[in-house]
């Protein structure tokens, strides 16, 4: 969910926003598409499925926002209007890293879920690739902190793969598991399955909703939130959330930082209207702003919330995905490549540790 990239073809048409996201792998551990790795240099090695080359599909125009768009479509895929825009103004309250870490993720939605913290795994790996879980496990752990998740969700369109036993994959995917044997017995037979994992990722993502997602983070001391019943302190939550809208539509209030995760994010300042917050809650709260697609650092006199929603109606990002194993792949191969593939990623979770050198050991 971190940059949409926008594809053309040689005929300078373009192709549907999201699309590459159902072609490439996903690496749990990162819990980033493979596409979304910004290092590597080679994006095209992580391609799963060559469905944009075969055949073409049905032309999809969208209309979102008043802005008309048509796109080329495989016919390895389908797509279907949603249109729809949802505000939460309390989605979420985590006081411990293992609640926030599961609401950070709540648009990934797996055929297996991937138990947190990951036994074995240091949890610190997707820190890089996701500089909120630094900063929510920092504020959580060493300052006693309840962090809550306010959204903004607009919906434009869902895209949907075929089924998987009709899917053409790509040639040097294909290479790859022809390299597979069953019941490897050898360091190198081995390192093959290994490799994959490492290149392709362990999922593939079946489905994805493509729009625009606006999310606002509130760091709460602790020391407030037990003071206070759980209906007062999610008002204080929703007032805060509707403030920043309200700022945000009027002045340019916000401080930008990096631009990871889920795009430019910054540290919101109250406003105008703070006074309608508690001066308790104020002086023991803060709030961090994301937004998909992400808004660049060069917004001095726009109007940050206007600029987000005329972004996503041109450049929508994907806001959900829907994940499943690498090795449902496989089920043209051999029966004992299923089965060791599938052991390795539904037994002892020993695919997740491949990735991070924690493989089965094999005798050399």
């Amino acid at each position: 969910m971190i940059k949409c990239v926008l594809l053309m073809t040689a005929g300078d048409e373009k192709v549907l926003p999201g699309l590459d996201y159902l072609t490439t792998g996903f690496d749990a551990i990162k819990m980033i598409n493979t596409i979304e790795d910004i290092s590597s240099s080679d994006q095209l090695k992580f391609r799963l499925f060559d469905i944009d080359n075969v055949r073409r599909g049905k032309n999809y125009t969208w209309n979102s926002n008043g802005v008309l768009q048509t796109f080329s479509t495989p016919s390895f895929v389908k797509v279907n209007d949603i249109g729809m825009r949802t505000e939460v103004d309390v989605e979420s309250v985590s006081s411990s890293y293992e609640q926030f870490y599961d609401n950070y993720f709540k648009s990934f939605g797996f055929d297996l879920s991937i138990p947190v913290p990951i036994k074995g795994v240091p949890f610190e790996l997707s820190f890089g690739y996701h500089g909120t879980l630094r900063s929510a496990y920092e504020a959580i752990t060493k300052e006693a902190t309840t962090i809550a998740i306010s959204t903004d969700w607009w919906g434009m369109y869902s895209i949907q793969l075929a089924p998987v036993y009709i899917l053409p994959f790509d040639p040097l995917f294909n290479l790859s598991l022809s390299k597979l044997v069953a019941n490897p017995k050898t360091k190198r037979q081995q390192a093959y399955y290994n490799q994959i994992v490492s290149t392709y990722g362990t999922h593939y993502v079946s489905s994805v909703i493509v729009g625009g997602l606006a999310e606002m983070y509130t760091f709460v001391k602790n020391e407030y939130r037990n003071q206070y019943d759980e209906s007062s302190f999610e008002h204080e939550i929703s007032v805060g959330f509707k403030l920043a809208e309200v700022s945000l539509g009027k002045t340019t209030s916000l401080s930008f930082g990096n631009s990871e995760g889920l795009g430019v994010s910054g540290e919101f300042s109250w406003g105008d209207d703070k006074k309608q917050l508690t001066i308790e809650f104020r002086e023991r709260s803060k709030m961090l702003l994301k937004f998909l697609p992400p808004l660049i650092n060069t917004l001095n006199g726009s109007l940050i919330w206007h600029t987000w929603i005329d972004l996503a109606s041109k450049y929508p990002g994907v806001i959900n995905r829907t994940l499943s194993s690498l090795a449902n792949l496989l089920i043209n191969y051999p029966v004992k490549i299923q089965d060791h593939s599938n052991d390795e990623v539904d037994g002892d979770r020993s695919l997740i540790k491949m990735r991070t050198s924690r493989g089965p050991k094999i005798d050399p």
